[in-house]
């Protein structure tokens, strides 16, 4: 008996040891079935299913990528030992008949995040990103082409994910989190581009110096231009009724809180009407009844505007009470005949309005500065009102949209000795959607200065001014 029992264990384990090697039913390694196959069969099924290529999703296109190329290797021999461990079960299981249940073999593999990283950026992203395009000056014409979001994705993102998908037996499409990308803000500079091609295209033969100012940043552009090139900036210009803007800052300097109503009415006559009555008499009311001129001159010296005066009244007969020099009027190279009693330069005009109107808002201003309580942002506030009520359907307005908020002062006047216009100005801040500006434009000609023609280029700088401002930056 003893021997027969020996006999029988002898076969049971010849029969044990020598069972196929079948996985059972239920088994599966990496989420793979394999229940009934040999280790060779399971993993080629194994291998095969993650052989599968990986969808990427770029929006609407869609892109199939070999596992392999990303860097994706199984560790199948790892995965088979641990099948194969529990294969058989034990011999004392396999004596008494109790076959072994099936097991879940955990993927084992690994992902190279580096070559998932080239690959998207070697293959992907310059295939599919479309990059932004900037607004440019456009030749010819008063406006810039139309600046065009781009698109990319986001890289780390997009590793994250495709190693998750790789790892993964049914879950292999990968959306890449695209998103619109902004265009560069376009240099300022480009705007000075434009303005001068605006300038020889219409073929203006006189002399023309323009001042910008971006309120937000405190970028300037600044330039002269005569006869299709440049020349230095810092003209003297006959200041004619833009001289207004300075008598109004020296007037307020000096006014109460509140403000005589009397002194409110010649102020609006002044600006808004542009009556040359009005402003002697509120500058002889306010300031000085003899020498006002003079101290909105020494106003203009405090704030360091040196090209600036108002050398005598406007009434016909006014006495010129003092002969200026200034860098400007005293230049060699260029001269706009100026006129001896008011003269300005579009650089002291435009930095004059900036200053009004960071004053007006709250911001650090140099009027405040200078004069520490008597200008305040009220009364800052009150300048810009006026200088909004100088409706004029013409110049620097005229290149505006329908109620944009521009508060300006023009000036024009013909010469007292020929009766022929020479000069045009308009000066003012502009308060736009997409951001406030100073701008500031001057023009002489020497021989006769054409009104429409002048008053057509000042609406197409214009035109090109607000659009530069409305690009999205």
């Amino acid at each position: 008996m003893v021997l027969a029992a020996l006999l029988l264990t002898f076969i049971s384990w010849q029969a044990y040891t020598r069972q196929p090697l079948l996985y059972p039913p239920g088994q599966t390694i990496a989420g793979v079935p394999v229940g009934g196959l040999e280790p060779a069969s399971a993993a080629e099924k194994v291998a095969a299913a993650y052989a599968l290529p990986v969808e990427i999703r770029y929006a609407e296109t869609s892109i199939q990528v070999s596992p392999a190329g990303l860097g994706f290797t199984l560790d199948m021999e790892a995965m088979l030992d641990q099948a194969e461990a529990a294969l058989h079960g034990s011999f004392w299981d396999s004596l008494w008949n109790r076959a072994p249940g099936p097991v879940d073999v955990p993927l084992q593999a690994q992902v190279s995040t580096e070559a998932i990283r080239a690959f998207l950026a070697e293959e992907i992203s310059p295939r599919y990103d479309q990059p932004p395009v900037p607004a440019l000056p456009r030749p010819a014409d008063p406006l810039f082409t139309q600046p065009r979001p781009g698109t990319a994705f986001d890289l780390d993102q997009a590793v994250d994910d495709l190693s998750r998908a790789l790892l993964s037996r049914t879950e292999r499409e990968v959306p890449l989190a695209v998103r619109e990308v902004q265009p560069a803000r376009i240099d300022i500079q480009n705007l000075q581009i434009l303005l001068e091609q605006i300038l020889v295209v219409s073929g203006y033969s006189g002399l023309a110096e323009i001042y910008i100012q971006d309120q937000g940043s405190g970028e300037v552009i600044h330039f002269a231009w005569q006869q299709g090139s440049q020349v230095p900036q810092h003209i003297s210009f006959s200041a004619a009724s833009i001289i207004k803007i300075p008598i109004m800052v020296s007037v307020y300097r000096r006014l109460p809180e509140p403000a005589p109503e009397t002194v409110l009415v010649l102020l609006r006559e002044m600006i808004e009407q542009s009556d040359n009555a009005a402003s002697d008499r509120v500058a002889q009311l306010v300031l000085d009844p003899n020498l006002a001129p003079l101290q909105v001159t020494e106003d203009m010296r405090a704030l360091e505007l040196k090209n600036t005066f108002w050398g005598g009244y406007f009434y016909l007969g006014a006495p010129l009470l003092q002969r200026f020099e200034t860098p400007a009027n005293l230049r060699a190279d260029i001269s706009t005949d100026p006129d001896v009693y008011s003269q300005t330069t579009p650089g002291d005009t435009g930095w004059l309005l900036g200053e009004i109107d960071r004053c007006a808002k709250g911001a650090e201003s140099a009027l405040t500065a200078a004069w520490p309580g008597e200008i305040t942002q009220a009364e800052c506030a009150q300048m810009i009102d006026l200088l909004w009520g100088d409706h004029l359907p013409q110049l620097i307005q005229a290149g505006l949209p329908e109620g944009t908020r521009f508060a300006h002062k023009h000036g024009w006047a013909v010469d007292a000795f020929d009766g022929l216009l020479h000069n045009m100005a308009d000066a003012g801040v502009v308060y736009s959607p997409g951001g406030d500006y100073v701008i500031t434009v001057f023009f002489y000609q020497s021989s006769q200065l054409l009104f429409d023609p002048g008053n057509e280029l000042f609406t197409r700088l214009s035109q090109a001014v607000y659009q530069y401002f409305q690009i999205p930056r």
